[in-house]
């Protein structure tokens, strides 16, 4: 699972992250065209959650791309984590800047930011107020939120 090296409001930081696309369960490029769907992880749990293997692969990517990561503290991501200061808006501009910084790549052209398409977002606990948080920060990024288990704000 690949590595993203971003440089974040509070520094930089290695972000893991997975791809799955309707033709490839471990892509490097989205399928243009095709709907992407982000999904951001409960407390205490990484992308390795919800990444996508095996039998389910033909089923949850038929018609979107998945995007996964590893937020601050979890997994295989290095990014420092203050608990003073890392919230559910320090984690919400991560995960926007790492769909920016992914789409710059992962394109495999210059895209501008304000040219990324938007994204279907699923959070789970934790992942649920991130996702509204970025709802908040950028809706033009934003199509639809599903959450499940939300945390009290």
């Amino acid at each position: 699972m690949p590595l993203i090296d971003l440089e974040t409001s509070t520094g930089p930081g290695s972000f893991r992250y997975t791809l799955s696309t309707p033709a490839d369960a471990n892509a490097e490029a989205i399928v243009q065209g095709t709907p992407t769907l982000v999904l951001i992880h409960p407390i205490a749990l990484g992308c390795c959650c919800s990444h996508v293997s095996g039998k389910n692969e033909k089923h949850a990517t038929v018609y979107f791309n998945l995007l996964t990561l590893d937020l601050r503290g979890h997994g295989s991501t290095s990014a420092t984590v203050d608990p003073h200061t890392y919230g559910r808006e320090t984690a919400a501009k991560d995960v926007l800047h790492l769909m920016v910084c992914t789409a710059y790549s992962l394109f495999k052209v210059l895209i501008r930011p304000e040219k990324l398409p938007a994204s279907h977002l699923m959070g789970v606990s934790r992942g649920s107020c991130i996702a509204l948080q970025m709802a908040i920060f950028a809706p033009e990024r934003v199509l639809s939120i599903y959450i499940f288990s939300p945390l009290p704000l």
